[in-house]
């Protein structure tokens, strides 16, 4: 028998001897994000060396979608939320980068 906790899309499982594991579910949005980080920043040694701005990303996703006039705004929700799932990190200029 399995317990289970739904909070904000993530999924976490309690099995009979008491074994957390969680899986977790992203938007659409979430995840196009994400991998527009995964793609976009530049590696050294496998590791993301450089932030790009919520702006840059913001206009990335509305170009990809047909959306005009996409900043920040249209960004910054989600990837505060990919911090809170810590897929990835942001600095204190407010920039992020993927650190799968």
């Amino acid at each position: 028998m399995l317990a289970r906790v739904l909070m904000h899309g993530i999924h976490s499982y309690i099995n009979e001897q008491n074994f957390k594991f969680t899986i977790m579910t992203l938007t659409k949005k979430q995840e196009w994000m994400l991998n527009y980080l995964k793609e976009n920043s530049n590696y050294a040694n496998g590791k993301a060396i450089e932030y790009v701005s919520p702006t840059e990303v913001g206009r990335a996703y509305g170009k990809a979608n047909d959306k005009k006039g996409c900043q920040s705004s249209i960004a910054s929700p989600t990837l505060l939320k990919l911090v809170e799932l810590n897929l990835i990190k942001r600095n204190d200029n407010g920039h992020y980068k993927y650190c799968g």
